[in-house]
């Protein structure tokens, strides 16, 4: 099964207990991994031994070309570089942190729209199933026609009484793979996980959780005086993100070659650049250290506000946005599938004919 963000966050944890009893990371990093999962395991053996041997982690990043072993093997790497392995590895146990947070939290925000959800269709398959079998009767004592659409969901209704159903089924056998096959817990949002960003405000926030660590891992790196092209190569393989690991990349190479990273003419953020603030930083500090360290510190510093207003959002406004869309839309179904039949019924009384 691949690393998922509590076997990062358990790592984060020991390191920061080993950092604690003075003892060296570099030879005690497969310990602290012991029992985090196997695939964490098998990772920081082979990192631990190419530190041993006194090889460079550079061919760790390139052979993981993404998730949770990129991730690490570049925060190792970016750690020994700049002689903060301790701190580094924290860093991607607050990245994990965070996102095994912000999972949460959207969980949280999902259960009471779908408690109403739960609800409407309870009244639904009780309720409104036998309302639905007494109007299809009337038509048919009566000899009454309706409207085909109507007559074609009555009789949908008698053969396949359980259609109700066929929701929640769904839905919990989607939640059961989900959970069983590590997707739940793994590093990045990808696949049937991007139903997420739907939500109001969760795209939003993903992507400013990845800029805020982005951001904070190449603030670290500049000042612990690592070059600016391994800086970029390595806070954007320890990113999580493949868009923006790319665009670090491509940043890296322009820097080598005397450029320097440009905006998008229409100003804004465009997926596979660089973060707007990082972009422009780098425009009008790259060459002057100082005036980049301290930059750096805003921009990240930035993208932490920004990241703590999202979780207020998501707090505060995204259930009640749920709550109108799904409780008015469940509303909106009942009432139609109530006041529809009836009004069909009026027209074929026999005083409206």
């Amino acid at each position: 099964m691949p690393a998922t963000l509590e076997d990062i966050s358990n790592l984060s944890h020991e390191v920061r207990a080993l950092v604690n009893a003075g003892l060296p990371l570099e030879s005690h990093l497969a310990d602290a991994a012991s029992g985090h999962g196997r695939q964490l395991e098998q990772l920081t053996q082979s990192i631990s031994q190419s530190l041993a041997e006194g090889k460079p982690l550079d061919d760790a990043i390139r052979e993981n070309k993404s998730g949770a072993p990129r991730m690490l093997a570049a925060a190792v790497a970016a750690g020994v570089q700049s002689g903060e392995l301790g701190q580094t590895i924290e860093m991607l146990g607050d990245m994990a942190d965070d996102l095994v947070d912000l999972r949460r939290r959207i969980l949280q925000s999902l259960s009471y729209p779908l408690t109403v959800i739960a609800v409407a269709l309870l009244l639904f398959f009780v309720y409104v199933r036998h309302f639905l079998v007494t109007v299809r009767d009337l038509f048919q004592d009566h000899d009454m026609h309706g409207a085909v659409w109507l007559r074609w969901c009555l009789d949908i209704d008698h053969q396949y009484w359980w259609w109700p159903l066929i929701v929640p089924v769904l839905g919990l056998a989607f939640a059961a793979v989900w959970v069983i096959s590590g997707r739940a817990a793994s590093m990045a949002f990808r696949g049937p996980e991007r139903l997420l960003f739907l939500l109001p405000g969760v795209n939003g926030m993903i992507r400013d959780l990845r800029f805020y660590h982005l951001s904070r891992m190449l603030s670290l790196l500049i000042d612990r005086q690592i070059p600016l092209t391994q800086s970029l190569r390595l806070a954007g393989a320890s990113s999580g993100d493949a868009r923006l690991d790319a665009a670090c990349q491509s940043a890296a190479v322009q820097v080598e070659n005397g450029n320097l990273p440009t905006m998008p003419k229409r100003g804004s953020w465009t997926s596979g650049t660089l973060p707007p603030l990082l972009q422009v930083c780098l425009q009008h500090a790259a060459n002057n250290e100082e005036q980049l360290k301290l930059r750096l510190r805003s921009v990240f510093g930035y993208y932490r506000r920004r990241l703590h207003i999202s979780v207020l959002w998501l707090r505060n406004v995204v259930p009640i946005a749920m709550f109108i869309i799904l409780g008015g839309g469940s509303v909106v179904l009942y009432a139609i599938t109530v006041f529809w039949p009836v009004v069909e019924l009026y027209y074929e009384l026999p005083f409206n004919s």
